[in-house]
């Protein structure tokens, strides 16, 4: 069975992109990207350079951190893992490669949902004279990504703490 990691990495990196595409041409010809510690913007961009950027990190990171992680894994002849004496295993290296690559694809879901969550903040955060970043909408966000990665990685523990499954 294929794991469902890859088809919804790829649907969200279309549904995130097409998101910014479209949403960006209703921010200011100015676009506020930046904003200090009391929500208040200090930082601004171009609306075609903030678009630019956004795609870049919301589709290229994630896809260009998959890319070369995918890769990685499949060459490389040692992977500090736990219990790698078992999981490196010749027998297993396939196993534990995939195991590997379907991991990084879920970090690539949570960064590209990550990052399309920033995206609405900044539309939003502009939307209103001046610009001004919903503090709580910052907070909701940082918890739920901190949340995420504090997930990946006890699944990460969890998936070679076994031995055999």
């Amino acid at each position: 069975m294929k794991p469902l990691s890859w088809p919804l990495f790829i649907l969200l990196l279309a549904v995130a992109a097409i998101f910014e595409i479209r949403t960006t041409p209703d921010l200011p010809p100015l676009v506020a990207s930046h904003f200090d510690y009391a929500n208040q913007a200090n930082g601004f961009m171009s609306r075609d350079g903030y678009l630019r950027f956004m795609l870049i990190m919301t589709v290229g990171l994630p896809l260009g951190l998959v890319t070369l992680l995918a890769a990685m894994y499949s060459r490389a002849p040692y992977l500090k893992i736990p219990n790698a004496e078992y999981w490196l295993n010749p027998a297993r290296m396939a196993q534990t490669r995939e195991r590997l690559t379907t991991h990084t694809v879920w970090l690539g879901c949570l960064l590209v949902t990550s990052m399309a969550y920033v995206h609405w903040m900044l539309v939003d955060a502009n939307h209103v004279q001046p610009p001004l970043l919903s503090s709580s909408a910052f907070k909701i966000g940082a918890a739920l990504f901190l949340g995420g990665i504090a997930v990946w990685m006890a699944a990460f523990a969890l998936m070679f703490s076994v031995r055999s499954r």
